[in-house]
């Protein structure tokens, strides 16, 4: 897992959205989450698909169970400097997005 760290700009959390190295920010801290991937209940593609920005609204429209949110403090490796991060996503990751929740409607 990547060493806690105090800080990441908009610019360096948007180069770690890969398998390897994949980073979410939610509510202005930065979680690793690529070691959970394998375990994430909703699947790989959900958290790739947020990878690299902003997911404290695609966290927050899914009703996380405490254990859930109490796993978070253990990815938990710095928070976010408070720049503005871009908003607009690019083509290929809204449908991977689609894509991922439609698979997890229809295995429900």
């Amino acid at each position: 897992m990547t060493e806690k760290r105090s800080e990441f700009s908009a610019a360096e959390l948007a180069t770690l959205s890969s398998r390897s190295n994949l980073h979410l920010l939610i509510s202005g801290k930065v979680y690793d989450v690529h070691e959970f991937l394998h375990e994430h209940p909703g699947g790989d593609l959900v958290l790739l698909g947020e990878g690299g920005k902003d997911a404290t609204k695609a966290f927050e429209d899914i009703q996380h169970t405490d254990d859930a949110k109490e796993l978070m403090a253990e990815l938990l490796v710095g928070y976010h400097t408070g720049e503005r991060m871009t908003t607009q996503e690019p083509k290929q990751t809204q449908i991977k997005r689609k894509t991922a929740i439609i698979f997890q409607l229809k295995c429900f």
